[in-house]
């Protein structure tokens, strides 16, 4: 008879900001995953504090990040606060040995995310950056048939983040050039960091134009990749929720589509439009994916499924030595593309992103 194998032991985490993504989709995820044991929160909110205590009564809480650190027995720290304190935390806790998980975007500036390579680097620790989309089922599998060529060279991206969101659900108000939040800053990340990660080619240059800030912000985006492609954005925070992209190749088109169960689907370029040969593919496409369909939706649907899988693959980084999937260097490029974006907003003038981080391909 085999030796049973025993099970993983549980990593010590502590949580740094209760808000409401912790709230609605970390820390949900994380009483999932029998890998990671939160033993301590932080909030300076004590309501917020509160109501995370609920998920885990036997956490320690604290108002200071910093008297959290002093916790003995504590292995990672899941930094979920605003972008503004994302690196004095970070590089606090790299500071006192411990791993880090930053949500996104990374920092508030290009010199802190260089600050926090620089710690990661200098303290051995993993460090990943939070673009949680990355593991959603849907990136995954289109992520795969486009290495595996399934349109051919890559033309061209339609990007689409659009959300019901109103202002007020939006931090700095709503506004689209603030630093703490907004949709250009807070929001089309992961667009920006999706870009790059389906395609693997970086952003080179962009040009935006968005909508005065009253309280409905919406913004066109136009970007050039670094192997040719070309992006046609669009972004608004007070619609319906959609978050698509479709990339374009000369042998065909591959549409992503975020919030759907079905939204996988793949159009090669020898078949017309409402084919019905095509529909029977795509159905019978459907069907053998419903088990993770299925599995998904009992974990809240994919994309809070991809939270999950996010952990998961973190601890995985942590324990097992696999490779971090979603690294500082990934963060800094969806910043870099950030800050660009909102500077041609607010000067009219297309943005060349010169000082950009070294090719993608160089990250394989």
């Amino acid at each position: 008879m085999p030796t049973p194998t025993a099970a993983p032991a549980s990593i010590a985490l502590g949580i740094v900001g209760t808000g409401r993504i912790a709230l609605s989709d970390h820390l949900p995820a994380l009483r999932r995953i029998p890998r990671w044991r939160v033993a301590a929160l932080c909030d300076t909110d004590p309501e917020r504090l509160a109501r995370a205590g609920e998920f885990f009564p036997d956490a320690t809480r604290y108002a200071d990040h910093r008297a959290l650190l002093q916790q003995s027995g504590l292995q990672a720290l899941g930094i979920l606060t605003p972008p503004s304190s994302h690196a004095e935390i970070a590089l606090h806790a790299l500071a006192a040995g411990l791993h880090v998980l930053i949500e996104k975007p990374l920092a508030a500036s290009v010199a802190e995310c260089d600050a926090l390579r620089v710690a990661a680097a200098a303290a051995d620790r993993v460090a990943l950056v939070g673009y949680n989309t990355r593991w959603h089922r849907l990136a995954r599998r289109a992520r795969q048939l486009l290495q595996q060529g399934a349109v051919g060279r890559v033309q061209a991206i339609r990007s689409t983040y659009t959300h019901r969101m109103s202002a007020r659900d939006l931090p700095a108000a709503g506004h689209w050039h603030a630093g703490d939040g907004g949709l250009l800053m807070l929001e089309a990340p992961h667009h920006y960091d999706l870009w790059r990660y389906l395609v693997r080619q970086d952003v080179e240059e962009v040009y935006a134009a968005a909508q005065p800030d009253e309280g409905n912000p919406a913004a066109s985006i136009s970007a050039r990749l670094s192997g040719g492609a070309l992006v046609s954005a669009i972004m608004s925070a007070e619609t319906n929720a959609c978050s698509e992209i479709e990339v374009i190749g000369d042998r065909g088109r591959l549409l992503v589509s975020f919030y759907r169960a079905d939204g996988l689907q793949l159009y090669p370029h020898t078949e017309p439009p409402g084919s019905l040969s095509g529909r029977l593919r795509r159905t019978a496409a459907l069907l053998g994916e419903m088990p993770q369909i299925v599995g998904a939706l009992r974990r809240g649907g994919a994309f809070r499924a991809s939270f999950g899988a996010m952990w998961e693959h973190y601890a995985s980084a942590i324990a097992d030595g696999a490779p971090v999937e979603c690294t500082l260097q990934d963060g800094l490029c969806a910043l870099q593309t950030a800050i660009a974006v909102v500077e041609s907003a607010s000067s009219g003038l297309p943005v060349r992103l010169i000082d950009s981080a070294s090719p993608i391909a160089s990250e394989e």
